[in-house]
C-alpha cells in the first residue's frame, strides 16, 4: 500500500505470525555456547563386528552365571545369505540382522534390521555381551532387553536380563514370566575405572528354554580420559548418541545445581516433536533416551535434529541427525 507525501506507517506486530528464522539462529546460538567435553558413545548395534573379539570396547561371550566368568566366542560366521552375521560356540550365541528388512529366523523369530540378539545355552548359561571402560570416567548407559521370538504363533521370548558391574548386579528382569511383559530397561550412570567391565547377560529365566531369541539394544557414552566421576560439571551441556542414529538417542545431561530442567527435542523449522522430560533435577551427570517417537508416538522421519535443555539459569543445545 502507498502512502500519501509526508505520512509515516506504524508496524503492528501480527500475533498469529512468527518470525521464522529467530529459533533456528537461538539454536545456533546455543550450540556455539555449549560445546561439550570431548566424548564418546559406543552403540552395541552400530558396532557390532565379526572381525575380532573382544572388538573395540565390547566382547561377546557367555557365563555360568552372572557377573561370572566370561568365556569368549572363538567361531565367527559371517552371512551367508540368511541376513546374519553371527560368534557362537555351539549354543548359546549372538547375531546381527545386517539385511535390510525383517528376518524370521527359524521361523518363529521377527529380528528387525540391525538388531542385535542374543539367546541362553543350556544347564543355564547365559549369553553375554561386556562392555569395557576404556578409561576412569562416568558411563552413561541405556540397556534394553526385548523379546523377538513368537513370530507365526510361536511361544514368546520367556528369558531373563541382567545388567552387571564388575559381578555385581545393577538389575535384572524377566520377559513374559510372572506377570512381566515383553519388554524390559534400564539407564544409569556409574562411575566406572578403566578396566571395568559392564555386562548384559541373558539366561533362561529358570524355565530351560535356551533357544528364546532377545534383542540388545545397549549404547553407553562416556567422557575421555581424566574425567572425575563424582565432581559435578562447572556449566549446563548436553549430548547425543550416537550421531547419527538409526535407533534411540542417548542424551546425556551436565547441571551444575540442582533444579528445574526441561529436555525438548526440535526439527529443524524448530517445530517441537516431543517433550522428553520436564521436572526437578539434581546436580551432576544424568542420561535418558529418547525412543525417536514424536508426541503423537509415531516415528520420526530421517533428518536433522535438535535437542534443547533449559535449566534454571542456563541452556543448552545439541544438533544430531536421525539416520533410518
Amino acid at each position: 500500500m502507498r502512502l500519501p507525501r509526508g505520512a509515516t506507517a506504524r508496524w503492528r506486530p501480527d500475533p498469529d505470525r512468527r518470525p521464522a528464522s529467530r529459533l533456528p539462529a537461538l539454536l545456533f546460538a546455543l550450540v556455539l555456547c555449549a560445546v561439550p567435553a570431548a566424548s564418546a558413545a559406543d552403540d552395541l548395534r552400530d558396532d557390532f563386528s565379526i572381525v575380532s573379539n573382544p572388538n573395540g570396547h565390547w566382547s561377546y561371550g557367555w557365563s555360568a552365571s552372572p557377573g561370572s566368568m566370561l568365556h569368549l566366542y572363538t567361531h565367527p560366521y559371517p552371512n551367508d545369505g540368511d541376513g546374519f552375521e553371527h560368534w557362537e560356540t555351539g549354543i548359546p550365541a549372538i547375531m546381527h540382522n545386517v539385511s535390510l528388512i525383517d528376518q524370521h529366523p527359524a521361523g518363529t523369530t521377527t529380528v528387525p534390521p540391525n538388531d542385535v540378539c542374543t539367546h541362553p545355552g543350556w544347564s543355564g548359561v547365559h549369553g553375554v555381551v561386556r562392555w569395557t571402560a576404556p578409561a576412569t570416567t562416568v558411563a552413561n548407559v541405556s540397556a534394553t532387553f526385548v523379546g523377538r521370538s513368537g513370530w507365526n504363533n510361536a511361544p514368546l521370548t520367556t528369558t531373563a536380563g541382567h545388567v552387571v558391574h564388575n559381578g555385581t548386579v545393577l538389575f535384572s528382569c524377566l520377559l513374559n514370566q510372572n506377570g512381566a511383559g515383553n519388554e524390559a530397561g534400564w539407564q544409569g550412570s556409574r562411575a566406572v575405572q578403566a578396566g571395568d567391565s559392564l555386562d548384559f547377560a541373558v539366561g533362561d529365566g529358570g524355565n530351560g528354554n535356551y533357544y528364546d531369541t532377545t534383542g540388545l539394544i545397549i549404547t553407553v557414552t562416556y567422557e575421555g580420559a581424566g574425567v572425575t566421576p563424582d565432581a559435578a560439571p562447572s556449566r549446563v551441556a548436553l549430548r547425543a548418541g550416537p550421531n547419527p542414529a538409526r535407533g534411540p538417542v542417548v542424551f546425556t545431561l551436565q547441571l551444575p545445581r540442582r533444579g528445574q530442567a526441561s529436555l525438548q527435542i526440535l526439527d529443524l523449522s524448530g517445530r517441537r516433536v516431543r517433550d522428553l522430560f520436564q521436572g526437578a533435577c539434581g546436580a551432576g551427570t544424568v542420561g535418558t533416551t529418547w525412543d525417536g517417537l514424536d508426541a503423537s508416538g509415531r516415528r520420526v522421519p530421517s533428518g536433522v535434529y535438535f535437542a534443547v535443555l533449559t535449566v534454571d539459569g542456563g541452556a543448552a543445545a545439541t544438533r544430531f541427525v536421525i539416520a533410518r
